[in-house]
């Protein structure tokens, strides 16, 4: 566990639960080794109980056994192995479904903390933090930790089983197989059944995690808005629910893998009441030596994925520490408050000198300059990959830029990111929505205010989105709840940046996801909401340019100036 306690230690994780674990998986050991001496101690008893006498009276050879019932000729020791060996079969059973169920709850419990740490990190600023980050590394640490618990396992069973067969003679491979075969057929829909529960606990994990991986991705537009109270606390119930479907569907797989086991235990049961007299049984340790021998098959593969698991978790926590991403405990308070200070910016030019950004190892064409006073509109057009996108994101806060960039005389460099940090409200392209309320959507920093709920109800309207405005305010989006339409997510992303208090919009393909009549209903709204509010926008559409008051063209070797007119031309 050496390589992953620094990870523990950083998240400040108590329980590391090993021994609980190896005292289950000794259990489960144990357990299996008694099977195996039960099946054994029923074998030596079938090969040396004396058989009746030939022509003797029928009931003198019934005697009664440990569950007070006549048995063939004295059987009750045979019966009491048989009830032995089934015992530890439930036994081990219920071993293996506690351990499973403990180690998948830590485990996906760890990945959890580990993507709360990428998504803190992302918040507050932390440079690098990515999509693939947040995919990726929770889990492979999650596939460590499992690992380095697989492997205590594998090494305690396979120490028990050894002293298992080192006490055992060879015995009844036979009986073995005419147990089981029969029983192969049997357990076929109960295993078809329970790999059903299994694949549907499985997809309501797979689609929570995915919702927490969506957050993720647009961390930084939901930073700009002041949703990080809300961001944090919805994936962390969306990580717990997580959580528990991962539990349950591993549960759910060890009692598939273990329904043989026990279904073949009470075959001896009711093999040794139905037993008729006349078999002769050579070797009666065989069996056990067998099962005991075949028991090892798991805990051996088991050391073997869990040391590539154990490096794969490693080099994800070396990757973490690089980044930065788990030294972000002094920036928590922050993120924990659930109120935010509201924007203290009134209407002012948001002014650019020299504003350029890092794009694919060059600056983006020069710097570009503008001043965009309320009720100017400054597009900025030109060819994919020249940082069209990434100029906005300067803006937002959420990329490094260099040059100057100023709202109303005030220098912006330095400024955190969020609406009491900067005068921006940020509309990306194909916008997220959050895993949440509808009011969380249209004002995440501020989900109870009815005043801001009420002004984005109707910019929706203005929009034509009356399906959506419809919806109470407490109805549920995303995964969990109502599905969104990429249209749809627009138009609560259009609302939620026009009615907070930000004096200033940033607009990147603001009608990309919508039909003409959206799109000429958008570009009115926008048009009247651009009367009191500065909006730098990026588009390659004909109907979003014609908002604007200045085009700035990033084809070339630099910045160029152009009217509306020539812009318009260039795009059709």
């Amino acid at each position: 566990m050496k390589k992953l306690l620094p990870l523990r230690s950083a998240l400040a994780d108590p329980t590391h639960g090993t021994a609980l674990a190896l005292v289950l998986e000794a259990v489960a050991a144990a357990a299996q080794g008694l099977l195996a001496l039960s099946l054994g101690g029923l074998a030596r008893f079938l090969a040396d109980a004396p058989k009746p006498a030939a022509g003797g009276a029928g009931m003198t050879w019934m005697s009664r056994g440990a569950v007070g019932m006549p048995l063939p000729w004295g059987a009750s020791a045979a019966t009491t192995a048989a009830v032995v060996g089934l015992f530890a079969v439930m036994l081990r059973g219920g071993a293996c479904l506690v351990l499973e169920a403990r180690e998948t709850r830590d485990a996906a419990g760890l990945a959890a903390r580990v993507r709360r740490a990428i998504l803190e990190a992302a918040l507050v600023g932390v440079r690098g933090v990515s999509i693939g980050a947040a995919v990726t590394w929770p889990g492979e640490v999650e596939l460590g930790a499992r690992g380095e618990r697989a492997r205590l396992r594998a090494i305690v069973h396979l120490a028990v089983l050894a002293i298992v067969i080192v006490a055992l003679d060879a015995a009844l491979a036979a009986l073995v197989v005419a147990l089981l075969a029969p029983f192969a057929l049997l357990l076929r829909p109960v295993r078809r059944a329970l790999r059903r529960a299994h694949a549907s606990a499985s997809q309501g994990a797979i689609a929570t995690v995915d919702a927490s991986r969506d957050v993720v991705e647009h961390a930084a537009m939901w930073a700009t808005c002041g949703a990080r109270a809300v961001v944090v606390r919805r994936v962390d119930a969306l990580s717990e629910e997580g959580a528990a479907l991962s539990a349950r569907a591993a549960a759910q797989r060890t009692l598939a893998s273990t329904s043989n086991e026990i279904l073949a235990a009470i075959a001896v049961v009711v093999l040794v009441f139905a037993f008729a007299p006349g078999a002769a049984w050579p070797r009666p340790m065989l069996v056990p030596v067998l099962i005991a021998l075949v028991s090892t098959y798991r805990p051996i593969r088991d050391l073997a994925e869990a040391s590539a698991a154990i490096d794969r978790g490693a080099r994800a926590l070396e990757a973490l520490g690089a980044l930065g991403a788990l030294g972000v405990s002094d920036a928590r308070a922050s993120l924990t408050s659930s109120v935010v200070a509201k924007a203290p910016f009134a209407p002012a030019p948001l002014s650019a000198r020299g504003l350029a950004v890092d794009v694919g190892g060059d600056v983006a064409r020069g710097g570009i300059d503008f001043d965009a006073s309320p009720g100017a509109v400054v597009a900025i057009v030109g060819p994919p990959g020249t940082g069209k996108s990434a100029l906005l994101e300067a803006i937002a806060g959420v990329r490094a830029s260099r040059g100057a960039l100023s709202f109303g005389g005030r220098s912006l460099a330095g400024a955190g990111v969020g609406p009491s940090e900067r005068p921006i409200a940020w509309v990306p392209p194909s916008p997220p929505v959050l895993p949440g309320t509808l009011a969380e959507n249209l004002a995440p920093d501020a989900p109870d205010d009815a005043a801001r709920i009420e002004a984005a109800r109707a910019v929706l309207r203005a929009l034509g989105d009356e399906t959506i405005v419809a919806l109470p305010d407490d109805a549920s989006l995303g995964p969990r709840g109502r599905a969104v339409s990429s249209g749809e997510a627009q138009r609560i992303s259009l609302a939620r940046a026009l009615a907070s208090l930000s004096p200033a919009l940033l607009l990147d393909e603001p009608t990309a996801n919508l039909d003409a009549e959206g799109e000429r209903r958008a570009i009115a709204t926008l048009r009247e909401a651009a009367r009191e509010r500065s909006i730098v926008l990026v588009t390659h559409r004909q109907a979003p340019l014609s908002l604007a008051t200045t085009v700035i063209d990033l084809a070339g070797s630099g910045q160029r100036l152009v009217g509306a007119a020539e812009a318009e031309r260039r795009i059709a």
